[in-house]
């Protein structure tokens, strides 16, 4: 083969990859839209652009041999001092949930009381409108979660007239 050939060859061997790029970029654009020409264009340019390949000796890479994942070893145990850092953590977690889950037992306990006056007010529990008589069963029931959790935790609850 000539070295002008060779030259011919290789710069349309170039204009055809990236003819082919273009193809492809329509191709993906489109998805499942794309009109089948550009499909079957694609096609023969990947068929002539091996051909000049294998003329000009060209080879193209195999593809890479496959290889199993590594399996999965457990990571070492952390040092001692970070262990006693973490139990150290974990307590001040627990303290600031336990405080934080007081908070909430106050505010419904007020929630609560705030539906008894309303009920009072319509002369009674059994006389108040639905939306009072559901936010003190909203209430009660939160209540009830909030000590649950309180209990989980090692914390001692008063029960109050009114939280049942």
């Amino acid at each position: 083969m000539d070295e002008v050939y060779e030259a011919q060859l290789r710069e349309r061997l170039t204009f055809q990859k990236r003819l082919l790029n273009e193809r492809l970029l329509q191709l993906a654009k489109a998805g499942i839209y794309a009109d089948p020409s550009i499909k079957m264009a694609a096609e023969d340019l990947q068929k002539e652009i091996r051909e000049m390949e294998a003329e000009l000796g060209i080879d193209r890479p195999a593809p890479a041999p496959y290889r199993p994942a590594p399996r999965y070893e457990a990571p070492p145990e952390p040092e001692p001092r970070f262990q006693e850092r973490m139990v150290g953590q974990g307590q001040r977690m627990r303290q600031a949930d336990i405080e934080h889950q007081m908070g909430l037992l106050k505010i419904h306990r007020g929630n609560m009381a705030h539906y008894r006056a309303q009920a009072r007010a319509h002369g009674g529990v059994d006389l108040a409108p639905p939306m009072t008589r559901n936010g003190m069963r909203e209430q009660r029931d939160a209540i009830a979660r909030i000590k649950q959790a309180l209990e989980r935790l090692g914390q001692a609850v008063d029960d109050l007239p009114g939280d049942e």
